[in-house]
């Protein structure tokens, strides 16, 4: 269940939807719902004011953080995934949901800003972490690791206008992942597979048994 902007208003009939839902389906079904990352309960705006912790974290079997997006399309260049952030929100959900429940958005993006950034006018474009590797090959630019927001980036120029890429790798998706096991959480969420991530699987599969349900 992905609904989002939410009218405040609806937070718990959006919950009790949820739960009718599990119900209806019964046995044999999962029933997964996304939550707006927040860092306390009652973090103003439309994102998230409908998405009460406490209620959809009875009403669903997995709740799954969307904990990316602080750099985003429109937005300033930074890190999608800053580590720190993520911490916050985890921490908060936490403190309102069994852990096991929870499942930690992993983003498998990242954003290529023009600059100078201008507000309003500025426009990034996404691209995988698979293509900001070739696009860093391409041009013959250095890729750089910020240890504060545990993220890699690297500048680059073309047609004389500067950019700066903020993507994820190896080291970024290590340092996301070890999260799970630090709070006890059921697992990650990838946003989105449809988007080649190679060196993911290559650290799931390194630090991890992978089980095959049938």
């Amino acid at each position: 269940m992905d609904f989002e902007f939410i009218d405040p208003s609806l937070a718990e009939a959006y919950a009790a939807f949820v739960n009718k839902l599990k119900a209806a389906l019964g046995e044999g079904y999962t029933v997964f719902a996304d939550l707006a990352p927040k860092t306390y309960s009652a973090q103003p705006g439309l994102l998230y004011e409908g998405h009460s912790y406490p209620l959809l974290g009875n009403a669903a079997d997995y709740l799954f953080l969307m904990t990316y997006e602080w750099g985003y399309m429109y937005g300033p260049p930074l890190a999608v995934s800053p580590i720190a952030n993520v911490r916050s929100v985890v921490e908060y959900a936490v403190s309102e949901i069994t852990s096991s429940k929870l499942l930690l958005g992993m983003p498998s993006y990242g954003y290529d800003w023009p600059l100078p950034f201008i507000k309003g006018e500025t426009k990034a474009d996404s691209l995988s972490p698979e293509n900001a590797v070739l696009l860093a090959e391409r041009t013959g630019s250095e890729i750089l690791y910020d240890t504060e927001y545990e993220s890699p980036y690297f500048y680059y120029s073309k047609n004389g206008t500067d950019h700066v890429v903020w993507f994820q790798d190896a080291r970024s998706a290590d340092r996301l992942s070890r999260l799970c096991d630090l709070f006890g959480m059921g697992g990650i969420g990838i946003w989105n597979v449809m988007r080649a991530f190679p060196q993911l699987y290559t650290v799931i599969s390194s630090n991890y048994s992978i089980i095959k349900l049938t």
